[in-house]
């Protein structure tokens, strides 16, 4: 947590992936992060 990463379970519309420096990484899940988005956004301007 200390460095910067997240160290608990991937949120909705995120997933872990694996790079090579780093770790794992949290990365968009397409299409699922795009779906929770616009919902999000259409929430927000409701």
């Amino acid at each position: 947590m200390m460095n910067g990463y997240a160290v608990f379970a991937a949120p909705i519309g995120y997933k872990y992936k694996k790079t090579g420096s780093h770790g794992k990484l949290l990365t968009r899940d397409e299409p699922i992060a795009s779906i929770i988005q616009e919902a999000l956004e259409g929430y927000h301007t409701f």
